[in-house]
């Protein structure tokens, strides 16, 4: 094997790291993200329904779509936030 070659393995090696690394990365990005905009939902949820969703009846499901709403906004915007 020639000094190329051991340049050449260990330059895909170095390649193929950095690859799993960036891709471990993003998976847990994704995961953060997630995470906070269940928080984000659960805290923003009530006051929205009562705000925006006031003339849906029952309450209970004026709260659902708070939270749906509420979740579905701060997941996007962390989606486009998100620097992968």
């Amino acid at each position: 094997m020639t000094l190329f070659d051991i340049f050449a393995l260990c330059a895909i090696g170095l390649s193929v790291v950095l690859a799993m690394m960036r891709g471990l990365v993003g998976e847990v990005l994704s995961l953060v993200s997630w995470v906070l905009s269940l928080i984000a939902a659960k805290m923003t949820a009530q006051p929205l329904a009562e705000t925006v969703f006031s003339f849906i009846r029952p309450s209970a499901l004026a709260a659902v779509a708070g939270f749906i709403a509420a979740f579905a906004a701060a997941l996007l915007l962390l989606f486009f936030y998100a620097p992968c």
